[in-house]
Formats: C-alpha cells, structure tokens, sequence
C-alpha cells in the first residue's frame, strides 16, 4: 500500500502509475485543481487508485492553504484554466515570470495515522507538498512506515528552513530510518542535495 501526497498534473504522476501498474494499492492526497483531473484519469484505469481531494498535516478539520493562478502560462492550452496549489507561500511562484494572484481556500485536513486505521496501513509514503512535508514528519512516532519518499521544500517556502529539514532528518534516523539524499545517487536528475529524500527503515 502506498499513501502518495502531492499528485497535481498527469505529467508529474510516474511514481504513481508505476506503483499501480505494480498491483500496488495507492491513496492519493491532493487538494489543487491540476489533480482532479489527474485522479480522475487515474481512478479511471485503475480500480487499485483511491483520491481523497484534502490534505495531510498533523491536525484534523479545515485548514486554509495557499493556491496561485497561472496567467499567461507558456503551457499552451493551459492558460487560465486551473491552479497550481501550493501549501505555504511559494516564493518560487513570486519571483517567477508569471503573473500570480495570491488566493486562499479552506480544504478538510486528516493524519497519517488517520488514514493507517482506515486503510489498514502504508508500506511506502511519497511527499511532495510544498511545506506540509515538516508537520506530516512531525507527526510520525513510529517507523511502521517501510520507506519514506520525501522532497522538502525548505529552499522556496518562506516559513521553513534548511534546520527545519535537517530536524526532521535526525528524527527519522532516531526513529530508525537510514536517510539516503537521492542528489548522492542521481546527481544529473536532482540538481541540489538536502533535498530529495529517501529514508528506508
């Protein structure tokens, strides 16, 4: 089973249609309007794909998370057609060519551990949440979970740092984890080190 965070565009879901191609059981966790449609797709062709359209922090009920409009998107056919959700302010959207409006909307809120006791369990979770990653990893008390996936997002959220992200890595390792910067094992498809992540328990 995995519990996958972050789906948005059909074209950043590989992970995903590998996983299911597999015979994996995969939940999927997106609020943004890019990963409706994704999701609808996938559960389509999948019966193996489960959509939840909210997030996972470490609290439950409704949160308020940040979504920036693309206006003038070079992606031909795309151009105010939908909106790329970002879980805390994103300055890699602001500093972009693009103009952006700032928009905020509520979105119901669950737990790992919530969503364990409904599905009975994950052997992987794969995070790609623009900042939620800290609280998620926050959140976790113990290394049931095989196999993290995780990209942390502390070089373009403006609320978190790089000792936020090398404080959830001490506490994975103490955890059990053994952490392994995928930037070490493919330097040519990860540009930067400290930022993706894969934790094997």
């Amino acid at each position: 089973r995995v519990l996958s965070l972050g789906i948005s565009c059909a074209t950043q879901c590989g992970f995903d249609v590998d996983m299911l191609q597999r015979g994996a059981k995969v939940v999927g966790v997106d609020p943004s309007i890019p990963s409706i449609f994704t999701s609808w797709k996938l559960a389509g062709k999948f019966s193996n794909y489960i959509p939840l359209f909210g997030i996972v922090s470490d609290e439950h009920g409704l949160v308020n998370i940040r979504y920036e409009r693309y206006e003038g998107s070079e992606n031909e056919g795309w151009d105010d057609a939908w909106e790329m959700g970002a879980h805390h302010s994103h300055q890699a959207f602001s500093q972009s060519a693009l103009k952006n409006k700032k928009t905020y909307r509520e979105v119901m809120s669950t737990t790992v551990d919530s969503l364990e006791k409904l599905y009975g369990g994950f052997d992987i979770l794969k995070m790609n949440i623009e900042g939620y990653e800290y609280s998620v990893l926050n959140s976790l008390k113990s290394s049931r979970i095989a196999q993290i996936i995780v990209s942390f997002h502390h070089d373009c959220c403006e609320d978190f740092s790089i000792e936020d992200t090398l404080a959830c890595i001490d506490k994975l390792e103490k955890l059990g984890y053994e952490a392994i910067d995928l930037h070490e094992v493919d330097p040519e498809r990860i540009d930067h080190s400290q930022e993706e992540y894969l934790f094997i328990n």
